[in-house]
């Protein structure tokens, strides 16, 4: 056999591995690809809430959409896939409230996959719209809800309460409302609310909290109930007659 003869089969057994090696890659990103279908890993987790909430006469489902449930302030303006899950519908002390989970999601920049994070979220409606109002705890806002929260609202808004102001920042569009809003019932209320709620937003005629909580059950709801029925119900009357005629 000359060297000529012997350097071509030698070529030709390199790419006869190189194909074996192709083959097999190819085998184990498929199985890996497989293993990684779609398996519920939520489900036990939807069906403790299910029954959560039918034990205490409340609805559930298991998905909604965002547009629906999603408001312009922080953290509902953020990131570039947002999910809705976990949405419960019940009837409160006083007023219906929806309560969900409010997924913020984005590539993640170091490979496959995405960084998540997830808000939880408790709605009550109000009896007419107001002028948007945010109330988000200081600088630690910046790191959780992003630093637009800061900037929400064309005015800053002080009350005669050390233990409110040193816990709030509040931004309003309008600060007559925003002072109006803030009555002391709901100032006393928004002091003593669980350290687990973040921000408070009213916007069009919406009452919302926002929060990080430990999911898989509905104790978060228990827990921040009262502070929302707190708030609602400690706005004065006059503040929708005043939003309804102005001029009054």
């Amino acid at each position: 056999m000359s060297a000529l003869d012997g350097a071509v089969k030698v070529v030709q057994f390199g790419w006869i591995v190189l194909f074996t090696l192709a083959i097999v890659v190819g085998m184990i990103v498929i199985h890996r690809h497989q293993k990684a279908a779609p398996i519920d890993e939520r489900e036990p987790e939807r069906n403790r809430i299910a029954r959560a909430a039918a034990s205490r006469g409340w609805s559930y489902a298991a998905t909604g959409s965002p547009i629906t449930y999603g408001f312009s302030s922080p953290p509902f303006d953020q990131g570039e896939l947002r999910r809705v899950f976990d949405v419960v519908n019940g009837g409160g002390a006083a007023w219906p409230f929806t309560a969900y989970t409010f997924r913020v999601a984005r590539p993640d920049p170091k490979g496959p996959g995405e960084d998540t994070l997830d808000w939880r979220v408790l709605t009550t409606s109000l009896p007419g719209p107001t002028p948007l109002m945010v109330l988000s705890p200081g600088t630690v806002a910046a790191r959780f809800l992003g630093a637009g929260v800061l900037e929400t609202g064309a005015h800053d808004v002080l009350v005669e309460s050390h233990a409110f102001n040193d816990r709030w920042r509040a931004g309003a569009d309008d600060e007559a409302v925003a002072h109006a809003v803030l009555a002391p019932t709901v100032i006393a209320a928004l002091s003593a609310a669980p350290a687990s709620i973040v921000s408070v937003i009213i916007e069009d005629s919406t009452l919302v909290l926002v929060g990080r909580a430990p999911g898989g059950d509905l104790r978060w709801v228990d827990e921040w109930l009262p502070t929302l029925e707190s708030v609602r119900s400690g706005i004065p009357d006059f503040v929708w007659d005043w939003q309804r005629d102005p001029r009054g």
